[in-house]
């Protein structure tokens, strides 16, 4: 493998408990309808992400005009030394049209680990809202836990990614991991709002976790709901992704402006 480029280097040098990346793409398939899984193999030393951190990645690659995307890692495997991220594609950003054209062999810059949220250890029961760009971490986080856990999972897709994939994006716990709910749909937010109600019933063990990973104003409706459904704010975690209205900053992070707190 390659050294990370000096850019990576220095970007690395300025963020705590990060490292600089070469990585080479390996395999690439589809997930589900607007979800593309790629995995990168690299020298991983000193890269430890806990479950639900991401990385940035450079795209498009080696190139003067890159911007930084931060991609949740899916699968880490220091065996062979590949991560594996799930890449929304249904997109006309850099990353999303670098992960659709993405060839074994490809090399890219990244920097990692990233993210401020980890799992609430001290709860009992887990809920997780996301929407597409969510999944990856849904799925590595729910994953983590151990027994006596309850999970409950609502996704939002597209109308052409429902029901068809629900198996394909859930998160596969651990055993004897309770999942109490997981609901894939189309997002509407009087459908949400009484699905909401529903699952959160359905957790009867507490304290309640709530970990909430999307669109700006997805995120800051849902975790302005889940107090007076009983969640304390204490325990809710959110994390912005992408906004409807605007590209991304070239640090990966959608505009902060009269953003939720996150992270």
């Amino acid at each position: 493998m390659a050294p990370p480029s000096e850019h990576a280097t220095t970007i690395a040098a300025r963020l705590e408990g990060a490292v600089a990346l070469d990585l080479a793409v390996t395999a690439t398939s589809d997930v589900a309808a607007g979800i593309r899984e790629l995995t990168l193999a690299g020298d991983l030393a000193g890269f430890s992400p806990w479950p639900g951190q991401d990385v940035m990645v450079s795209v498009p690659p080696r190139d003067a005009a890159a911007r930084w995307r931060r991609y949740t890692v899916r699968r880490i495997e220091p065996a062979s030394s590949t991560i594996t991220l799930w890449v929304t594609v249904d997109t006309d950003g850099p990353g999303g049209i670098w992960a659709s054209a993405a060839s074994v062999g490809d090399r890219v810059d990244a920097v990692g680990p990233r993210g401020k949220i980890a799992l609430d250890e001290s709860a009992a029961a887990h809920l997780f809202v996301v929407d597409a760009a969510g999944v990856a971490a849904m799925c590595v986080m729910a994953e983590a836990l151990s027994a006596p856990s309850l999970v409950a999972t609502v996704v939002v897709m597209p109308a052409a990614a429902s029901y068809e994939h629900s198996a394909a994006i859930a998160p596969k716990c651990a055993e004897d991991v309770i999942v109490r709910h997981h609901v894939l749909q189309e997002d509407d937010e009087a459908w949400r709002e009484k699905v909401l109600d529903a699952t959160v019933k359905l957790l009867e063990e507490e304290p309640v976790a709530a970990y909430v990973f999307g669109e700006l104003a997805f995120t800051r409706t849902v975790v302005a709901g889940l107090p007076a459904r009983g969640i304390e704010a204490s325990r809710i975690a959110a994390k912005p992704y992408w906004r409807e209205d605007r590209a991304n900053e070239s640090n990966g992070e959608p505009p902060r402006e009269d953003a939720a707190e996150s992270e």
